[in-house]
């Protein structure tokens, strides 16, 4: 959708946008008002907030060797996960900087790094499940690529993240805690859809588009009246891209033929009629890869 439009990607902050009148016409017209996600949805999410262009960052996420990633060993995982986080942040950073060279300079003067979620051009929030309390958590603070690490950690692969309220993982604290306020683990666990996260942005009525890689289960996609508490929907398209490559610390290696066929069937897809959901305002797109796999 952002190679057809264009109008996908922030490429200012929110109150700029606004400021700049943000119509049709307005070079920072921006169709994406916050983004959520979970798993490795949360990787998605930091990067589209950070105004990174999406093919570029599938082709960062699918290139990653299990030899890149792999730090063990950790504690209650088979790795810490440092290495990840760190990956994370130096893209994160050097997307920020091809921008600034690329981009309109009066844009990109306006634009720092976000490297906090609350620093993002438009509202994020990636969702944890926490091991202190066994319940599932939204973060909309704290630093990007740690708050990835902790949604993507998948259990006993990756260690659980400490996680610290006061100080939103920065060092402008005074006063450390020793105890985390959170243990941090795989957001699907509680949120497979990615979608908790939309109910931090206000009481904002919201068109949703809820992308998932598989199908959407044997229960189907969930319609306007059965998403999270708070989200405050007034439609739903839910896409799921079904057909491609499984990837994993397993198969790494379909990483890159998995984007590929994704996104060639997605173009495809774009002039496809979507079926009627489950309830009013709810539409269904089943994207196929696999007649595009090499």
């Amino acid at each position: 959708m952002e190679e057809e439009t264009h109008r996908i990607v922030p490429t200012l902050p929110a109150e700029l946008q606004q400021e700049n009148g943000d119509d049709a016409n307005s070079t920072s017209a921006c169709g994406l008002r916050s983004v959520s996600g979970a798993s490795a949805g949360a990787m998605s999410a930091v990067m589209l907030a950070s105004g990174i262009q999406p093919r570029d960052a599938a082709e960062f996420a699918s290139k990653f060797s299990w030899g890149e990633i792999a730090d063990p060993p950790g504690i209650g995982g088979y790795v810490r996960g440092n290495n990840f986080e760190a990956a994370m942040r130096t893209f994160i950073s050097d997307a920020a900087k091809i921008r600034r060279s690329e981009g309109d300079k009066e844009v990109a003067d306006n634009v720092d790094t976000p490297f906090q979620l609350e620093e993002a051009l438009v509202p994020v929030s990636v969702s944890g499940f926490d091991l202190l309390t066994m319940k599932g958590k939204n973060i909309t603070k704290g630093c990007m690529a740690k708050a990835a690490r902790a949604s993507a950690g998948f259990p006993l692969l990756f260690q659980p993240v400490s996680w610290r309220e006061s100080d939103d993982n920065t060092n402008n604290s005074k006063k450390k805690k020793w105890l985390p306020d959170s243990l941090l683990i795989d957001g699907g666990i509680t949120d497979s859809l990615g979608l908790n996260g939309l109910s931090s942005n206000g009481d904002k009525k919201k068109r949703v588009v809820n992308l998932v890689v598989g199908d959407f289960g044997y229960k189907g996609p969930s319609g306007v009246d059965s998403l999270p508490p708070g989200v405050n929907a007034t439609s739903l398209v839910s896409v799921a891209i079904v057909g491609t490559p499984m990837c994993g610390p397993w198969a790494m290696k379909n990483g890159p033929r998995a984007v590929e066929s994704a996104s060639k069937a997605m173009v495809a897809a774009l002039d496809q009629p979507m079926e009627r959901g489950t309830s009013d305002n709810h539409y269904v797109l089943r994207v196929d890869g696999s007649k595009w796999l090499d």
